[in-house]
């Protein structure tokens, strides 16, 4: 029986995008051949949404956004806003100070808001020489006071970036991995995201499919990371690039092509099209 996708769901970083963060021709081209055919395609992400819009927009790509882990739904970037949600505020406290027991480098994401823990380690969006065109109403702040400051507003999640000097990774997830209302994910081998316990990429597309009247079994995921696992379950085809980690791969109903040789495209050309 011929199975039909009505929605594309997919990963950024390592899944849509290149190693350079760019989106191929041929992969653009798929993408607004499914649109013209009438089937939606999403971006579903742990960049913050300004960041994620930067990416659409900047192809003229307009589509519903899953941002921060699906903690936050857009039905286009930056607009018509259905879905988000935070840490509770005491999650967000004791993860704090769990990093800084630590010692470990970390941003805090708040709405429009980036909070970077040390100057010498921004947030790569803050130098990007396209944000100024996309995001100029996300506010930057640096240092341990502004980190502070951030847990007096709601708070999306924490991204803690791994150093050379950093704890080993079981150390970090036996501190942080049992935060009451919080949950601990990966988007990199070199990085870990404090996130609402009840917020994740697959809880994310499903709200959007719903809200879209398309069921699950009409729905394709494609991804890479751990985070993007949720995702790839929801759906009722769930695609790993080649490049993804040896436990999305065995997780996934189907592997396409790497990042780097338009997986996304050809997952949307032989599934979709």
């Amino acid at each position: 029986m011929e199975r039909k996708i009505r929605l594309i769901a997919t990963d950024l970083d390592g899944s849509l995008l290149d190693k350079a963060s760019r989106i191929s021709l041929y992969t653009l081209k798929m993408i607004r051949k499914a649109q013209e055919k009438g089937i939606v395609f999403a971006a579903c992400t742990g960049r913050f949404p300004e960041n994620a819009a930067m990416v659409m927009l900047e192809k003229e790509i307009d589509c519903p956004i899953i941002s921060l882990n699906g903690s936050v739904i857009d039905l286009s970037p930056m607009k018509d806003r259905i879905f988000e949600r935070f840490l509770p505020p005491e999650s967000a406290r004791e993860t704090f100070e769990a990093l800084e027991r630590l010692g470990e480098g970390y941003h805090i994401f708040g709405r429009g808001t980036v909070f970077s823990r040390h100057e010498e380690h921004r947030h790569h969006s803050e130098t990007d020489f396209r944000r100024e065109k996309y995001q100029r109403g996300v506010v930057y702040e640096h240092g341990l006071k502004a980190c502070e400051k951030a847990l007096a507003q709601p708070v999306y999640k924490f991204f803690i970036y791994l150093l050379k000097n950093s704890k080993p990774p079981e150390v970090l997830r036996a501190e942080l991995g049992d935060i009451n209302g919080a949950s601990l994910t990966q988007s990199g081998e070199r990085n870990m995201e404090v996130i609402p316990a009840d917020a994740d990429k697959g809880s994310g597309l499903q709200l959007l499919a719903e809200r879209l009247g398309i069921r699950r079994e009409e729905v394709m995921a494609v991804g890479d990371q751990l985070n993007d696992l949720p995702m790839l379950r929801y759906a009722g085809l769930g695609v790993a690039v080649a490049n993804a980690t040896e436990m999305v791969r065995n997780a996934a109903d189907a592997v396409t092509d790497s990042n780097d040789r338009d997986g996304v495209g050809k997952a949307i050309e032989k599934y979709c099209l």
